[in-house]
């Protein structure tokens, strides 16, 4: 009896073919469950199919870098806007203040429609609505004295 062949790097166990569950009591047999048996001419061993098998399970599935980045909403696009306020005025954008012009000499906006809202207590409030467009830039122009 030749001896076993390797299987995946680990040597078949010699026993009888009646220890060998489907075994035929002793008796030289041909399955797979009685004898490890070289492998058929042409064929590739049994490791390299496994190993090919395994390739083709493999996670191809993105990293976690790119599941992170397809989860973040893309950056809008913004507009930057220039302040001329005089003699100033507090600025406040869609209800919420943005700060004091000047010294505040832009401010930058998303695209879309915009409630600027310029107030000084010595004057009436100024409010203006703006359509802002992606990347475009523009100006908020008021002057309390002139008015």
């Amino acid at each position: 009896m030749a001896s076993p062949m390797p299987v995946d790097g680990v040597a078949a166990a010699s026993a009888p073919a009646a220890a060998i569950p489907g075994g035929n009591g002793g008796a030289a047999a041909n399955t797979p469950a009685a004898t490890a048996s070289p492998a058929v001419a042409g064929s590739a061993p049994v490791t390299t199919v496994l190993n090919t098998e395994l390739a083709m399970l493999e996670d191809t599935s993105p990293s976690a870098a790119q599941k992170a980045d397809a989860r973040r909403p893309a950056a809008p696009v913004s507009a930057s806007y220039k302040l001329r306020i005089k003699p100033w005025g507090t600025l406040y954008v869609d209800g919420k203040p943005r700060g004091v012009s000047p010294p505040l000499k832009q401010i930058v906006l998303t695209p879309g429609k915009h409630t600027i809202r310029v107030v000084n207590p010595g004057f009436p409030e100024y409010v203006t609505t703006i359509q802002v467009g992606k990347n475009k830039s523009g100006a908020i122009e008021h002057d309390f004295a002139a008015h």
